[in-house]
């Protein structure tokens, strides 16, 4: 399982009775993707500062870490740092980090070694007395060879256009797959016909499609959501890093509606799906959207990454299976929780299923 350090309050500067210094406040919880569970244990926590633009040109100031321990049955924890603002730079530009004390920073998206907790990096710090307080805020993760993949996701107590866990899941499969040939999603992703076309729905902050349009050579991807999730996908895709001739763009794509043109019109290679069969009721219309998809690219695949979270996802393979599709890989990834297990909790599993349809023609 993995926990997420967030924002319920982001940092903001508070001024204090003393000239040259300012209080930067904020308020933290460690919690779960759903949000329906907190870090179970005690954890060192390390806040650090940086000072620069949204970029990658950011540095650390001389502002000691702040340390502080989240205990057992917490829901909320405060930061409160007080700042000498004339050892600064001037405009203040900075971002607070709240990390594990362990945690390597950015961190690695691998299989063997899936995130306990995920670091938060806040956007610029704002006046206390600004209207206006960014509710975004930035994750850092490492993917093959380095590479750099930042994605900005929305704070607070919602959980639309977060992170989920089958995410962070799928991208470590994805990546640390792409060089075994039994694998099939290594053999979608080698083919020799390009460019490769990919669909993401339900693509939230688009974290999967962005690593595919990162780590694979000619591949165009389309980020599909709801209305309400454009603006954090058109933030995301603008900094991300694309491979080699791949491209991104998004589409606002609604399951109980028929398919944008633009989709209509593509042939599609590879349809993704991540944390969205958790809801049954939308189930149906899921699958609609798939069926629709798969009568216009009879030859694409279908990947489902979950994270089950009770008996009643179970419908959704009965009701894949009514629609034609069939299974030709499922892969199990453990994830270890350390604090859980010590006091006699099991794995959590995030499963990833590879499906075609009945029409499809053999993968070579």
């Amino acid at each position: 399982m993995v926990y997420y350090i967030r924002f319920l309050k982001t940092p903001k500067y508070h001024p204090t009775k003393v000239k040259g210094e300012l209080n930067v406040k904020a308020y933290i919880t460690i919690t779960t993707d759903l949000g329906d569970d907190f870090y179970p244990g005690q954890l060192g926590l390390t806040t650090s500062f940086y000072n620069g633009s949204l970029g990658d040109e950011i540095s650390p100031v001389r502002i000691p870490d702040h340390k502080s321990t989240w205990k057992q049955g917490m829901r909320g924890l405060p930061v409160n740092v007080l700042l000498k603002t004339k050892e600064l730079k001037h405009p203040l530009k900075l971002r607070m980090v709240c990390k594990a004390s362990t945690a390597k920073e950015p961190q690695p998206l691998e299989c063997t070694s899936i995130l306990d907790v995920l670091t938060v990096w806040s956007d610029i710090i704002e006046s206390a007395t600004q209207e206006a307080v960014s509710k975004r805020v930035e994750r850092r993760f490492s993917l093959s060879g380095n590479s750099p993949l930042s994605i900005w996701e929305e704070t607070g107590e919602s959980i639309a256009r977060h992170l989920w866990d089958a995410g962070l899941g799928l991208v470590a499969h994805l990546q640390d797959n792409l060089g075994d040939s039994t694998c099939t999603l290594h053999r979608i992703l080698s083919k020799e016909s390009h460019p490769l076309s990919v669909l993401e729905l339900g693509s939230g902050c688009g974290i999967v499609g962005i690593a595919l349009a990162q780590l694979v050579s000619g591949c165009n991807v389309i980020l599909t959501d709801l209305p309400e999730a454009m603006e954090i996908l058109d933030h995301n895709i603008s900094t991300a890093r694309v491979a080699q001739q791949s491209k991104l763009a998004k589409l606002s794509l609604d399951w109980n509606h028929e398919l944008p043109s633009a989709v209509k019109r593509s042939v599609l290679d590879l349809i993704v799906i991540s944390d969205c069969t958790y809801n049954s009721d939308s189930q149906s219309a899921l699958i609609g959207t798939l069926s629709a998809l798969v009568a216009l690219s009879p030859d694409a695949h279908v990947v489902v990454s979950m994270k089950v979270r009770h008996s009643s996802e179970a419908v959704f393979f009965g009701l894949m299976a009514e629609a034609g599709f069939e299974i030709v890989e499922h892969v199990s990834i453990p994830k270890l929780d350390d604090c859980r297990t010590a006091v006699g909790f099991g794995l959590a599993v995030i499963d990833v299923h590879v499906f075609n349809h009945k029409t499809a023609s053999p993968l070579s």
